[in-house]
């Protein structure tokens, strides 16, 4: 947005701006994959669980340096759902970015953030794989997010996104948004 500062993409993938007027930042979209790819060195517990730590920092007029804990399931098939993982964590262990300087009040990403997440697959063929996904979090034991997405992939080459949240604050605040963020991606083969 037009006189916009301070943008932080989060470990999580998470874009936030400054917008004029306000002290904490304001989500404007997301970047990153729907799938769980192991970037937090996960390291398995059996054949089923991983568990690990992802560590991250966010710059800006500030700076912030901190950790996520947590553990993916895999369970696989179970009933009308494939491929079938969840997880949860801990997310904002450390020091986050004070934007506004008033001692860490705003801090991004917010410190000691439960969140628990499940995807699987509703349509699963050789060339055709559509995934759902939901997340939700507790920021600080302040607030409730929930989140809900979804995955088309076509040929494994082709993958399209839609998303959408809900944030119990806005909400609450008379400000409510349904912010809708769509994406494509390619994958291309070198050999």
């Amino acid at each position: 947005p037009q006189n916009s500062s301070g943008l932080t993409i989060s470990p999580q993938g998470q874009v936030s701006v400054l917008l004029p007027g306000t002290t904490t930042p304001t989500t404007i979209g997301q970047i990153g994959l729907t799938r769980f790819i192991n970037k937090a060195g996960l390291q398995p517990v059996g054949d089923k669980l991983l568990v690990g730590i992802g560590l991250g920092a966010t710059f800006g007029d500030d700076w912030g340096l901190g950790a996520d804990l947590g553990f993916v399931h895999l369970p696989g098939d179970v009933g009308f759902m494939k491929n079938l993982r969840w997880g949860m964590a801990i997310r904002g262990l450390g020091r986050g970015m004070d934007p506004d300087g008033d001692g860490g009040v705003s801090a991004y990403p917010e410190p000691f953030t439960p969140s628990a997440g499940l995807e699987f697959d509703l349509v699963q063929s050789k060339n055709v794989v559509l995934s759902l996904n939901s997340d939700v979090s507790m920021p600080t034991f302040q607030n409730v997010r929930f989140a809900l997405g979804t995955e088309l992939a076509l040929y494994d080459r082709a993958f399209l996104y839609l998303s959408t949240g809900f944030d119990l604050n806005e909400a609450s605040s008379g400000n409510p948004r349904v912010p809708v963020a769509f994406g494509a991606a390619f994958k291309i083969g070198t050999s």
